[in-house]
């Protein structure tokens, strides 16, 4: 049997603009597709469908729709439908980058009963807020109905996938009405368990229902897209170190079957658990422990995030390094 075009080896490649898209709308995008072909060796490439930066732009969108709000400052224009054209002059598959789990506190107050909540009812991103400021919605909740009609939408401008950052099921959580109906149909119990309570013998039925309320929400991505593309690549930003996270409800092969990639992010991060390119190497090669090829997101800055640029010699080194060691053990890899 023929494979399909992901399942061959992939080189992807993200240009990152933060908040500000005027770079790249006024670039000659010939050009861009031809250097990530050609420079870069890309032959898949993430274009931004919805911004990945500050909270309050994580609900809007670069392309144009009825149905969302459009980032201020891009006008008329439609970033993935414009650049589409030019990946495919030089046969590079285009994935749409989604984030779907960094709101602002404002959109979420427009939608009550959206947020995740931790045991004491708190919105976890109201005690822990995300990346300093923001907050996080549940995937059994009535925000997964917003969630998949972006992704139809997304899928509608002709690109080949999508890549979900997020959602994320955060340690603590959900206690909303709607996840504690839901667990005690689960379960056929009347009460839920504090979590982490490994003496309760409800807690590994609750981490069960986290993973599996995950996994449904994937399910029900990939049939988005798959709606109105039937060979559309959707795959979610997830995973660690280990095949289950309980923690995080994340279970790699729950949720595998409705992935087409397996994938993690593992950044030249500034701390004690980095210790080399080849780091992410190894965890590519566990999550390639199922069916699916696997992925793993990587940058070229070294940082405590993501923006404090290498030297141009020490980028050169490491982007080596990884291309080396991919070729050694034969794995997929991303820039």
């Amino acid at each position: 049997m023929e494979r399909k075009w992901w399942q061959k080896p992939l080189r992807m490649i993200r240009r990152d603009y933060l908040g500000d898209f005027k770079p790249f709308l006024e670039s000659d995008m010939d050009k861009l597709a031809r250097e990530a072909r050609y420079v870069w060796k890309a032959n898949c490439e993430w274009i931004m469908a919805t911004p990945g930066c500050a909270p309050g732009t994580g609900h809007l969108t670069l392309l144009n729709s009825k149905k969302f709000e459009k980032m201020p400052g891009t006008g008329s224009r439609d970033i993935l439908r414009e650049y589409l054209p030019y990946a495919q002059k030089y046969r590079i598959r285009v994935i749409a980058y989604i984030n779907m789990h960094w709101y602002s506190y404002e959109f979420a107050e427009k939608h009550p009963g959206w947020e995740q909540l931790l045991q004491d009812r708190t919105p976890y991103g109201r005690k822990h807020p995300l990346y300093g400021n923001g907050t996080t919605f549940c995937v059994n909740g009535q925000w997964r109905n917003w969630a998949f009609e972006m992704i139809e939408e997304v899928m509608k401008t002709g690109v080949d996938g999508c890549f979900l950052d997020g959602p994320v099921i955060y340690p603590g959580a959900c206690y909303c009405d709607i996840c504690i109906k839901k667990f005690k149909e689960f379960s056929g119990q009347e009460r839920i368990p504090a979590f982490c309570d490994w003496k309760d013998p409800l807690w590994k039925k609750f981490a069960e229902f986290r993973s599996k309320s995950w996994a449904d929400f994937m399910k029900d991505a990939r049939d988005a897209a798959v709606k109105i593309n039937s060979e559309a690549v959707v795959f979610l930003n997830g995973g660690a170190f280990s095949s289950s996270n309980i923690l995080l409800g994340y279970d790699a092969g729950r949720m595998e079957k409705f992935q087409s990639f397996t994938g993690a992010e593992d950044f030249f991060h500034c701390r004690d658990l980095y210790l080399s390119p080849y780091t992410s190497l190894n965890l590519s090669r566990f999550l390639s422990a199922g069916r699916n090829p696997s992925v793993v997101f990587t940058h070229h800055a070294l940082s405590t995030w993501h923006y404090v640029p290498l030297p141009e010699a020490e980028l050169s080194t490491a982007l080596f390094r990884q291309q080396q060691a991919a070729q050694i053990h034969g794995l997929l890899y991303s820039i």
